[in-house]
């Protein structure tokens, strides 16, 4: 997927970003999940993408993984930013 835009890309280059297809369980694959995201968004491109974002980085805390890797996945380049995203658990 290319990302024309972002925050970190103050030049204005844009991205490619690799999205990873589950074909075995295609009820957990992230591609069809993008897809059905965009057949189904009624924000522009630009505004609907914090709700993903902080679902990323709300589960990847739950699960306990290494802030740097949800980092390079989340493209977040300062940890403050990137805790901010993360959500606490629901007891």
């Amino acid at each position: 997927m290319f990302v024309a835009r972002a925050n970190s890309d103050q030049q204005g280059e844009g991205r490619l970003i690799a999205i990873h297809a589950n074909p075995k369980e295609p009820a957990f694959c992230p591609v069809v999940a993008f897809q059905r995201w965009l057949a189904v968004r009624t924000v522009g491109p630009t505004g609907a993408g914090h709700p993903l974002r902080r679902g990323f980085l709300t589960d990847a805390g739950d699960r306990q993984e290494q802030l740097r890797d949800v980092m390079l996945q989340s493209r977040h380049v300062k940890v403050e930013t990137a805790l901010g995203y993360m959500e606490d658990a629901e007891t």
